[in-house]
């Protein structure tokens, strides 16, 4: 098989594709209250309610936000991409 090796900035934008992705369906689980419940009840009530499911979600976002740090900044030590390395 021949040695081929891949554009490294479609592979970069492809992983940050696939992080953006993941940070978006993050967000897409937190669950809204209503305006209705706005109204019946205090705003802090309302954060009360869903505070394990803000903290759930602050901590994964700083999570994938790190591996994502971390993966551009190993990246830019990377010469070629090969199947190998892929």
């Amino acid at each position: 098989m021949p040695h081929t090796t891949h554009d490294h900035r479609r592979v970069l934008n492809f992983t940050d594709a696939v992080f953006s992705i993941a940070l978006t369906l993050l967000i897409l689980e937190v669950n809204i209250p209503s305006a209705e419940a706005f109204h019946q009840t205090s705003f802090w009530d309302i954060i009360a309610s869903i505070q394990l499911e803000l903290i759930g979600f602050i901590v994964s976002f700083f999570v994938i936000a790190l591996y994502w740090v971390a993966h551009l900044r190993i990246s830019k030590y990377v010469e070629e991409i090969d199947h190998p390395l892929l």
